[in-house]
This record gives structure tokens, C-alpha cells and sequence, in this order.
């Protein structure tokens, strides 16, 4: 039997006995400390990953202009893109928003206050103008302001004008006459337009307008594979502080888990500031295939990005600093004559170009190229550690390149960069550009100097050896060993076979299949770098009037109910109740060119319309195609389209599977009493939990008892951590309910042929038998002997719910010889009366019958409808532990209405001592 579950819960919470003075001689979890987080802590939290959200204003609803007209953006309704991006839908373009930021720069250009708007859109020029909406702190309705500038970051003579990624800069006056700074600002096509973003406006000026000197800004680190990026970037960053770098601003898409040791111990210092990145629209977030793709794809995305980047670096820190240092981790601007970067700027550039220096935008260094050679010729320079990556690659091409050849524009002036062209005077408009379309990685570096080399040794070898990412052993011989773990150096297989872990529905095998087609012009094989994903999980098709969100495709052979063929069933979720129009499967075959084409033969809506919710853009449904039994194979991916001849956006593998910090603790008192009652496997879907739950999970996946599945919101649904907890206990009805069912029926699916059941239950139910011992006694030698013409063809087994009071803390009368903190075993006392026949049951469902699941119930079969049969209260029933009091149900006390049922003591002896191994294993206990 597989048992499938939920773990949406964010984050753990403990409970008063587990924070106050246990009694002698009672276990004390080491579950760290008590979170009991405020919807105020989870505000801060959201703000420190992702500032751009008004996730204080999750309670604003009643802001706008007028009834119908320009309504304040609530963060629950603000359209989300792989976390970091807002969305607008324009007449004719889509903008994925990034950030905006105020600007009082008004010295040069005499003109107000703005505020600038850094956005990509998936077209090389807006189709039409657009308008801000201003939202002041004290002011209901909002302020309209046209967009006054509009500023392309790219050059159009560089090409790349049919990419979707196309980086711009807009910028909207404030009226002084209001005298404030906007608090947050939506971008829309017309001003009565109710807007799907809603961005703070960064404000960010130094106290009394003091100013600190040089910020340096990093591109996007991508070095999942590259241990040994964490030791020079030590170096790296060292020698900036030496040059007198003041603070050191890096973007992060992926990096090896010693980069992010260097990180977090420079974040530590006050010296680095990192902000987690996430590539826009529909590019693919999967850490492994994000590599490859990038790789790929590094003009069309990568080059557009990194604007976007060293920009927002730039507004942010305009009022902070003197100078922006736009660099990469493998460049390095080196004075040849004095020491310091201020020196260079300050005693030699300015008095040596007195004349040509005023009112300068930027300072530029020419490019020249230090080889990576020392390793090729073993001329290791005595004295200083082969580590030390710059100081040990000293031979540099004889000629520096070409003046405007891969510099860097790399000291700007932030008060000067104002309008204009690249030239000896003004950088263009506030934007951070590479001179040329070049994003490959160039060293910049200079001439070794003498003073340089003690000095960076010294530095960085103290911080290797005290606390950075690369610890240090030390041979008999006294060099140095760098403990950085083993390099990986992958191969393209190998970081495919990781995408396949993560994401088993992306053919990742498939990324240089590029040549399989119905015809020239018509049902293109889908690269997996072409898909459209949304939220890492989901595969998009824009359908006429709707869009598809696709999870899963699974091959289903089971014929014998039906006496049909094999078929391919798709999990999708889409933005209408009902859909549009008729669709087709392109069935891609492992030997075939071409694709088979197969129309959808049968729509199942997962939901019932008669609940409600028809207004949601999150509906629930399984298609399903024939599989031509003459082909006599099993598809191998399958494109679900709106007309058989359509060039589609996704390309599902068809699955084939024939042959809190305390929430922790509960979890493995659940695991253990399944393990007991005749569990196989457990399947768990995640969306986000405590790190105690997933050193849990990560045990029990090494035992092979627990399979986790990575989940994420899909649409414009939030997906930023701790908004998505508040969100989701929100709009539980609209999302995550729907949600709930795509998981459920995915875990049937995949498992329809391994398993003879699958049990539907939450990580706070059981299905206890009450006279026997295990699952399988409970169906084959009580239900099917007692029941017996009614279990053929029986598609589930039911359980009748009653919930158990979560008391114990309030009374408490512990039981003792059992741990406190054993959940189920301590909660004895439940409602009097089961629920009502029907009413939240738990089953076992048949997978020779079942289609489709509801938490609940079997919500479609193969058949015709799903007959099932209810366990006798006298045989079994499901327990259904409240968690905390709030739900009406579990607010009964003591008296009357409950009884006491100590029915689950029958399991102690196995429970206590199993539940007690795992928790010392994983160092809880």
C-alpha cells in the first residue's frame, strides 16, 4: 500500500511544554528554538528576501480612485513570476517588473523627482504608452503620472530583436507639489487600469546625504558545479577590500554550497550584500537545466539580464555611495602606481585630465587578458600558494585590447550618470552597459606589483584558515590543502541525470533533439530549452482563450474495467472553469520522427462546480489521450495542444511506472505508526517546511520508505517563501484546495501500477483498525469476509472521520511511561460522535479503478462511477488529530461531548522505541 500526503505547512510551531522546565528524567528535544512567528515576524521575513513586496500591506483592500477605476494592488493579488518578477499584461506585450526605486537626482537636468521602473518585456519596443499609478503613504486614491522617459538597455544594432527578454528602464515625474516620495508604484497601459503589480519604491539616501566611496556590483553568479569558485572568490573579494572597496553587491541564480559558506561569512561582515535572482518569464528556474540553458542561451537571456542587474545595483545605491564598480568575479582594476582605487580616482586621474574630468560620468579602464596557465606549466611562484589564483597567473597578452574593447565604464559617478551616450564625458541614460555586446567573462588586471603580494597573502589565508568556506589541512612539506570537498566536474550527463531527479517530467536527455517535426512549418518537437515553464514545476501552453499550467503526464494501461486501450493522462491546471475549445495530444515516440496525433478523448474537471470557486484561475483537470494500440509502444513525451498542427510550448515525459520544528517530531510519530499499520512507501509532496522536518524526511528517504516531491505554486501565484504561507491560509479555497487534488491524483497515477492501494491522508490522520493489528488484515480478512458481494469491483474502502481534542497541553494530565511529546499516543480524548457518513472521510483506494482523487474520495473512476464500501465504526475509523484549537471541531472540552479512546495504546510498545530511534538519529532527541 502507498500512502500519499501534504506537507504545506510553514513553518513548525512549538507548544508550551516543550519550551517550559520538563520534569526530571523526561527527553528534551533539541528542536531549536521556538518561532511562534506573528504575521509582523513573516512581514520581515518576506521584506528581507524580496523588498519589492508590500507584504505589510496584505490588509489594504479599500485604496482606489474611484469604484471601478484604478484599484489599489492587495500583495495577495499582485501577478507573481518565479518569485522575483511582478506581471502586467499590456494590449499587446507582457512586462515582468523588477523593481522600482526614487530618484532626486536633480542637479544636472534641473528637472523633479522620478521614479524609475526597471522591467523586461517580451518585445523589442512597447506597443503603446503607459502611466504609473503613485501610492502615498497617507493617500487613498493614487497619483497618475505618465511615463516620461523610456529608456532601452540594449542596443538595437546588436540584434537579439526576437528574444522575449528585452530590458528597460521607464520613469515616471513625482509632483513636487505633493512633496513626498510615493510609498509603492503599479505600472498600466491606461491610467484607470486595475493594475496586477504593486512595487515599494526603493528609497535609499544616506543619512544627512552622506555618501561612502566605491560599491562594487556583481553579475549573477551561476557556479552550482564549482567548488573551487568559493577559494578565489575569497581572494577575489580580499582584494577589492584592499583597493578600498566599501561594500561588495553580488547577485546569485546558483552557486556550490562552499560559495555560499564564503557569502554568508562576508554577509556576516557587514561586506557583502547578495540578492537571490530568478530568471523571468518562461525560462527554466531548474537549478541543473538553468546551467545548460544559460549556456545555451547566454545573448537572448543572460547578456539582457545582466543590465537588469548591474541597473537596479546602480538605483539602489545612487544615494549611497560616490562610485558604482561594475566587475565580475574573474576582473580586477588595478592601479600601477598607487594603491588604492581612491588614490587612482582622486591624486592621479582627476589632476592628470583636469579639464576633460568635469562633471564626468565615468572612469574607464582598458581591458587586457591574464592566461590561465600556471597550471599547464607547473611554474608554481615560490612563497605564494598555488591557491591564490591571481597572484600565481601573472603572463598577460602582450597588448591590451582595443580602447572601447570589453572595458568596463567602471567608476561611476553616481550624482553625473544622467542622460546621454557612452563617451569621454556621460555614460547613458543610469544604466550599467557593457561598451560592447560581449557577456562572456574577461580578466581585467594589472601589472603584479611588489606591495600587493604580502599583503593579499596575508589577508586571505586568515581568512581561509579562520572562518571562510575552504578550510585548511596542512601536508608534512607545510603547504596547504584545501578542504573544498571533491570537485564534480560534471559532464552534460551528469547534471542531466540531476534535472532528472528534480523534474522527471522535463526531457533533459532531449536538450539537443532539434529536428523532429509533422512537416516543416507544423508540430515542431519542443527542445526542452523552448518549453515555457512557470514556477520551476509547470509546463505552459497559451491556449486561444485560455492558458494551461501542465504538472504531469502518465502512461495508463489498464484495460481490463473499460475493455478501451492504453491512454496518456495530463494533470493541468487552467485559468478558466471550463475549457474553450477542443484539444490534441502530439504522442512523440522514441523511434519516430514525427509525431502521432491524438485527440483529447476525455475532460475530467477535478472539482465540483456546484462547490463554487468558478472565478479562480486555478481549475483542476485531467485530459486524457488514446495511445493507436498499433503502434504497440509506450509514448515517450506528449505536447498538449489546441490544433493537431500547432508548434507547441510544452513537452511532458510520459511517466511509465510499471514495474514546524516540531511538526518533525509528529511526523516521525506519523511515519513510524504507518511503518506499523503495513505502509510500503510514502509519497510526500512539499511546498515549504522547517529544516528539522527535512532532516526528517532526508532519513526516511535514505531508509527508501519516503519519496518527496518538490512543489510550487503555479500561475501568478506567490512563491516567495513566507508570503506563501500567509497567501495560502488566505485563499485556501481558491488555491490551495484545487492544488490539493492535482497532487493527490499525480500520486495515484505515478503509482497505479506498484501499488494495489493508494491511502489519501494528511500527516494528522490515521486509519486505525480497532480489531486488528494492520491494513491488509483490515481489508482482505474483515471488510471484503464481512462485505463480500459488495466488494467486487470495489473502487474504495471508507473510513469515518472523528477528530481527537489537541487538550493535553491545557488539562495537563500527561500519560505517564509515554513521551510528552508523542502526539497521537497523549491525545486520547475525541468527539463523541463520528461525523456523518460521507462527511471529510479518508480511503483506500483501488487502483484497478480509480482515475482521478479528491482528498476525500475517489472523484473519478474508470468506470462509471466509483462504488465503494464503509468500514463498520466497530472495525475502524479514521483519527483525525486537531492541531492546535482553532477549528470549531476541535474546541470541545472535557465532558459530555468527548470520550476518552485509547484505542492507538494497542501500538505503543513498537511506537514509543521506533519513534525514539529515528529522533536520536536525526539528532532531535
Amino acid at each position: 500500500m502507498a500512502t500519499c500526503t501534504l506537507l504545506i505547512l510553514i513553518p513548525d510551531r512549538q507548544h508550551t511544554w516543550s519550551i517550559v522546565q520538563i520534569q526530571e528524567g523526561e527527553a528534551i528535544l533539541n528542536i531549536g528554538e521556538a518561532e511562534n512567528l506573528t504575521q509582523e515576524d513573516i512581514i520581515k521575513k518576506v521584506h528581507a528576501l524580496a523588498p519589492s513586496i508590500l507584504a505589510d500591506h496584505v490588509n489594504d483592500t479599500d485604496r482606489k480612485l474611484n469604484d471601478t477605476c484604478a484599484h489599489y494592488v492587495n500583495p495577495y493579488d499582485v501577478k507573481y513570476n518565479n518569485i522575483m518578477w511582478q506581471v502586467q499584461k499590456m494590449p499587446r506585450e507582457t512586462y515582468h517588473l523588477f523593481n522600482a526605486y526614487f530618484d532626486n537626482r536633480t542637479a544636472l537636468t534641473g528637472e523633479g523627482s522620478f521614479v524609475r521602473i526597471l522591467a523586461i518585456i517580451d518585445r523589442q519596443e512597447p506597443s503603446n504608452k503607459s502611466f504609473c499609478q503613485l501610492w502615498f503613504a497617507n493617500k487613498p486614491e493614487p497619483t497618475i503620472s505618465n511615463v516620461s522617459q523610456t529608456e532601452y538597455l540594449w542596443y538595437k544594432e546588436w540584434g537579439n530583436d526576437k528574444s522575449p527578454y528585452q530590458p528597460y528602464l521607464f520613469s515616471c515625474a513625482v509632483p513636487a507639489s505633493l512633496g513626498m516620495v510615493p510609498e509603492s508604484i503599479s505600472l498600466v497601459a491606461n491610467p484607470c487600469d486595475n493594475a496586477t503589480n504593486n512595487l515599494r519604491v526603493i528609497d535609499n539616501r544616506a543619512p544627512l546625504g552622506k555618501k561612502l566611496i566605491f560599491a562594487v556590483c556583481v553579475k549573477a553568479m551561476n557556479f552550482k558545479h564549482q567548488p573551487l569558485v568559493s577559494v578565489k572568490l575569497v581572494e577575489w573579494i580580499e582584494m577589492h577590500k584592499i583597493l578600498g572597496a566599501d561594500k561588495i553587491f553580488i547577485y546569485e541564480l546558483q552557486v556550490h554550497p562552499n560559495t555560499t559558506r564564503v557569502l554568508d561569512f562576508y554577509k556576516a561582515q557587514g561586506l557583502v550584500e547578495v540578492t537571490k535572482l530568478a530568471l523571468p518569464g518562461s525560462a527554466p528556474n531548474i537549478p541543473d537545466l538553468m546551467a545548460l540553458y544559460m549556456s545555451e542561451r547566454t545573448f537572448g537571456i543572460q547578456c539582457p539580464l545582466e543590465l537588469i542587474q548591474y541597473t537596479d545595483c546602480l538605483l539602489k545605491n545612487m544615494n549611497l555611495f560616490e562610485f558604482i564598480v561594475a566587475v565580475d568575479v574573474d576582473e580586477v582594476i588595478l592601479p600601477l602606481k598607487v594603491d588604492n582605487w581612491y588614490d587612482l580616482i582622486y591624486k592621479v586621474a582627476i589632476p592628470k585630465h583636469k579639464k576633460r574630468t568635469e562633471g564626468i560620468a565615468s572612469f574607464v579602464a582598458r581591458n587586457v587578458h591574464f592566461m590561465d596557465d600556471t597550471d599547464e606549466y607547473q611554474d608554481w611562484t615560490q612563497g605564494i600558494p598555488k591557491y591564490m589564483h591571481m597572484l600565481q597567473n601573472v603572463h598577460r597578452n602582450a597588448s591590451h585590447t582595443e580602447i572601447g574593447d570589453s572595458i568596463k565604464i567602471t567608476f561611476w559617478r553616481c550624482t553625473t550618470t544622467m542622460p546621454g551616450f557612452v563617451s569621454a564625458i556621460i555614460a547613458r541614460t543610469l544604466i550599467l552597459t557593457l561598451r560592447m555586446p560581449i557577456c562572456s567573462t574577461t580578466v581585467l588586471a594589472g601589472k603584479r606589483h611588489s606591495w600587493s603580494i604580502e599583503q593579499i597573502r596575508e589577508e586571505i589565508y586568515e581568512t581561509l584558515i579562520n572562518e571562510a568556506a575552504a578550510n585548511l589541512s596542512t601536508t608534512e612539506e607545510g603547504e596547504a590543502i584545501l578542504n573544498i570537498g571533491e570537485a564534480e566536474n560534471l559532464t552534460q550527463d551528469d547534471v542531466l541525470k540531476k534535472v532528472h531527479d528534480l523534474a522527471p517530467n522535463v526531457l533533459a536527455d532531449h536538450v539537443n533533439d532539434t529536428d523532429r517535426k509533422l512537416n516543416d512549418t507544423c508540430a515542431h518537437y519542443v527542445n526542452p530549452y523552448d518549453v515555457k515553464y512557470n514556477n520551476i514545476m509547470w509546463q505552459v501552453q497559451k491556449m486561444p482563450r485560455e492558458t494551461y499550467l501542465l504538472f504531469n503526464a502518465y502512461f495508463d494501461n489498464r484495460t481490463a474495467l473499460t475493455g478501451e486501450g492504453s491512454f496518456v493522462r495530463i494533470l493541468v491546471i487552467i485559468d478558466r472553469q471550463e475549457p474553450s475549445n477542443k484539444s490534441f495530444c502530439q504522442l512523440w515516440f522514441a523511434n519516430k520522427p514525427e509525431p502521432t496525433i491524438s485527440n483529447v478523448s476525455r475532460t475530467d474537471f477535478l472539482w465540483y462546480k456546484e462547490w463554487g470557486n468558478d472565478k479562480s484561475p486555478y481549475q483542476p483537470y485531467l485530459f486524457s489521450c488514446a495511445v493507436p494500440a498499433s503502434l504497440e509502444m509506450v509514448p515517450e513525451s506528449v505536447s498538449l495542444v489546441a490544433n493537431p498542427c500547432d508548434n507547441a510550448t510544452n513537452n511532458l515525459r510520459a511517466m511509465n511506472f510499471k514495474h514546524q520544528p516540531l511538526v518533525s517530531v509528529k511526523l516521525v510519530e506519523w511515519i513510524e505508526m504507518h511503518k506499523i499499520l503495513g505502509a510500503d512507501k510514502i509519497f510526500i509532496y512539499e511546498l515549504q517546511v522547517h529544516p528539522n522536518t527535512t532532516r526528517v524526511l532526508d532519513y526516511y528517504k535514505a531508509q527508501g520508505l519516503v519519496e518527496v516531491t518538490k512543489l510550487a505554486l503555479p500561475g501568478s501565484a506567490p512563491n516567495v517563501p513566507d508570503l506563501m504561507a500567509l497567501y495560502m491560509s488566505e485563499r485556501t479555497f481558491g488555491i490551495q484546495c484545487p492544488l490539493e487534488l492535482i497532487q493527490y491524483t499525480d500520486c495515484l497515477l505515478k503509482n497505479m501500477n506498484l501499488f494495489e492501494f493508494i491511502v489519501a491522508v494528511d500527516v494528522d490522520e490515521v486509519i486505525l483498525p480497532l480489531k486488528v493489528d494492520n491494513w491488509y488484515d483490515l481489508i482482505y480478512k474483515v471488510a471484503i469476509p464481512k462485505h463480500k458481494k459488495r466488494t467486487e469491483g470495489i473502487a474504495s474502502f471508507v473510513a469515518r472521520n472523528v477528530h481527537f481534542m489537541d487538550d493535553t497541553d491545557e488539562y495537563q494530565d500527561w500519560t505517564q511511561g509515554i513521551p510528552k511529546y508523542m502526539h497521537m499516543l497523549q491525545n486520547v480524548h475525541r468527539n463523541a460522535s463520528h461525523m456523518e457518513i460521507g462527511d471529510s472521510i479518508k480511503c483506500f483506494h483501488n487502483t484497478d479503478y480509480v482515475l482521478a482523487l479528491h482528498n476525500h474520495y475517489a472523484r473519478h473512476c474508470l468506470g462509471n462511477y466509483c462504488p465503494d464500501v464503509d468500514f463498520d465504526l466497530e472495525d475502524a475509523h479514521l483519527q483525525h488529530y486537531c492541531l492546535g484549537r482553532k477549528k470549531s471541531e476541535c474546541q470541545r472540552k472535557r465532558g459530555k461531548d468527548l470520550v476518552e479512546d485509547t484505542s492507538i495504546w494497542r501500538f505503543k510498545d513498537k511506537l514509543i522505541p521506533a519513534t525514539q530511534k529515528v529522533l536520536r538519529a536525526v539528532g532531535i532527541l
